[in-house]
């Protein structure tokens, strides 16, 4: 008897012990051998994600680690990414022709990818030709999709677009902007439209402390002049005599030119000490038609046959400039245009026109003007040096940086020696071409005739 029943106890022993064996592996699958510790995720791919009964992720606890595993045989809770609704690509795994990129609000296939894990796309190049949506692959950006508005879906405002914190935009901090137009402070919300400094509509806008916009150091006051601020000292202090040069209109003879004719062109800058007429072409009848360039002070004309391109005359004494156009009756040539004058004026104090203007220590800070046939003053500035924009006052940047120093200078000055450090982030018109500095200043040349 003792026998037979030790023989049982050992029996049901052994049974239970199974039972308990089994019963504790029942939540990760079961009937074969156990994973193979340190196994892979790409192993486990390779396998379906699981085998024997064996559900990988579970084991290894794969799932919620925080990374996207679609081979897993239940859903990955790390795949759950919210879905966008408005227009941005999205990383859909279940999409209607595959796993890849799709628009958010039409739920269209923008790529065919295995993006999962991969970070969101973000909006890049913006305000360029070829602005859209980047996926940063392997540490680099890589262009998803063109969307030239892709801006305005991460609510960013370019120029003249709207901005404020009622609206929710901003404007782009890739470019010298600033929002026009929000009430003073102590107003909460308000909207406005994106500018560049130095942007008015009156001239509140030029005393706004958003618009960073450079002017000379002297006690004065700012009127707002064909949109741009203006800024006048109020010193009686007389400022540098400068030569200062604009551009001509309607300072030419018909093409060709009438036969006997005598006409005159005056050009006045009142005053002026000294004045001179550059001519971009002249073509008259050589010894029989003539032009005549004087002042009005008694002194000697310049006289002028032929063919002439490129031509400054010399200096005359005075305000002004008389051109007079001599024909006979026969034989018309092209005529002439004179397409700028320089005159020799004292600025306004505080005033330059090159950096020789201003006083030992201090730099010419061109003006950003839109009329180049009126005169633009720049303003003298402290000389001030600098390593980097934040060592920089106002809207100055660190330009010309060379050996790791530099000077602080207006947004769009530029050095031919460092024009590509100058001018490669400025923003410029969506037409192929390149940067060119013309006279200390950031010029974008286009490709196209």
């Amino acid at each position: 008897m003792f026998r037979m029943k030790a023989s049982a106890f050992a029996i049901g022993f052994v049974v239970g012990f199974a039972v308990v064996a089994l019963s504790g592996v029942a939540g990760c699958g079961g009937g074969g051998l156990e994973p193979e510790p340190g196994m892979s995720k790409e192993q486990a791919a390779r396998m379906g994600g699981k085998a024997d009964g064996w559900d990988y992720c579970a084991w290894f606890g794969w799932y919620g680690d925080g990374e996207c595993d679609t081979f897993c045989p239940e859903p990955d809770p790390d795949c759950d990414v919210p879905r966008p609704t408005d227009h941005r690509p999205f990383c859909n795994q279940s999409g209607v022709q595959g796993p890849g990129w799709y628009w958010g609000d039409t739920d269209e296939l923008v790529e065919l990818a295995d993006c999962a894990g991969m970070p969101e796309p973000t909006c890049c190049l913006i305000g360029s030709r070829s602005e859209g949506w980047c996926v940063n692959e392997g540490g680099e950006d890589r262009l998803l999709v063109w969307d030239s508005q892709c801006h305005q879906t991460v609510r960013i405002s370019l120029w003249g677009e709207p901005c404020g914190p009622s609206i929710g935009y901003s404007c782009y901090q890739g470019e010298p902007l600033w929002c026009q137009g929000l009430p003073g402070e102590g107003v909460i919300g308000g909207s406005g439209t994106c500018r560049d400094h130095g942007y008015c509509e009156e001239v509140a806008d030029c005393e706004d402390p958003a618009n960073l916009w450079g002017h000379a150091r002297c006690i004065g006051h700012a009127t707002c002049e064909e949109n741009r601020c203006v800024w006048h000292c109020d010193s009686t202090q007389p400022g540098p005599w400068s030569w200062t040069t604009v551009l001509l209109a309607d300072v030419e003879s018909d093409h060709p030119y009438g036969h006997d004719q005598e006409r005159q062109w005056v050009v006045t800058r009142p005053g002026a000490e000294r004045i001179r007429i550059h001519f971009n072409a002249i073509e008259m009848e050589p010894y029989y038609d003539w032009l005549a360039v004087s002042g009005v002070r008694e002194e000697s004309a310049l006289y002028l046959d032929g063919e002439h391109e490129n031509l400054w005359t010399p200096v005359f004494e005075g305000d002004t400039a008389i051109i007079t156009l001599v024909s006979d009756y026969s034989v018309a040539e092209w005529g002439f245009r004179a397409d700028m004058v320089s005159y020799y004026e004292q600025l306004p104090h505080g005033r330059c026109n090159r950096n020789e203007d201003c006083g030992t220590g201090s730099t010419c800070i061109p003006a950003n003007c839109i009329n180049p046939y009126e005169a633009c003053y720049g303003s003298c500035v402290d000389d001030d040096r600098c390593e980097q924009d934040d060592d920089c006052a106002g809207d100055l940047y660190c330009k010309n940086v060379m050996d790791g120093v530099g000077t602080c200078q207006a947004y769009d000055w530029c050095d031919p020696e460092t024009l590509h450090e100058d001018c490669g982030d400025l923003y410029h018109i969506a037409v192929p071409g390149f940067w060119s500095c013309v006279d200390n200043s950031c010029r974008w040349v286009t490709d196209q005739p």
